[in-house]
């Protein structure tokens, strides 16, 4: 028979029996982290998907909240060296992705392909893996190709 020692932390020192434990620790389950507040900080699901601020993480890290001062959802911050950021590598022969988006603005950055800017659900500016600057056209054919609807005599360009 298993015993187990507990002398420790406000608990009489002595044995305790395994048949002497009335628990049902066999029946405990758990799919989150709580904070010791009323709702669970941290879930991860049985999928291994984590989420953050959620308790129905919809990706592998799902983080979910409220701006704060600034700040975004997710601070990260170097407390020595001279640089921080966010480091997107793929172990296989894909491309990493870096991409943010509301309803009708995004950017864009495929480290296998361009870089875009988008305003109002449009892509705006465009940079393809050879250099060539888009602006209005996703299909720069020259190292700076501005395309657009000439205005009043101005042109597309206003220096």
């Amino acid at each position: 028979m298993a015993r187990t020692t507990i002398n420790s932390l406000g608990v009489p020192a002595g044995t305790i029996v395994a048949a002497d434990l009335t628990y049902p620790l066999t029946t405990f389950s758990s799919t989150g982290i709580d904070d010791n507040a009323d709702a669970t900080a941290i879930t991860i699901d049985s999928s291994e998907k984590v989420g953050i601020g959620t308790a129905s993480p919809s990706t592998v890290v799902d983080i979910e909240g409220t701006w704060v001062n600034n700040q975004g959802l997710l601070a990260i911050n170097a407390t020595s060296g001279d640089l921080s950021g966010l480091s997107l590598q793929h172990s296989g022969t894909g491309n990493g992705y870096l991409w943010w988006n509301n309803s009708t603005s995004k950017v864009d950055l495929y480290s296998g392909g361009k870089l875009g800017l988008y305003s109002n659900g449009t892509e705006r500016i465009h940079i393809t893996t050879g250099g060539n600057i888009g602006i209005g056209t996703v299909s720069p054919s020259t190292v700076v190709d501005i395309e657009g609807t000439w205005v009043n005599n101005q042109g597309l360009l206003a220096i």
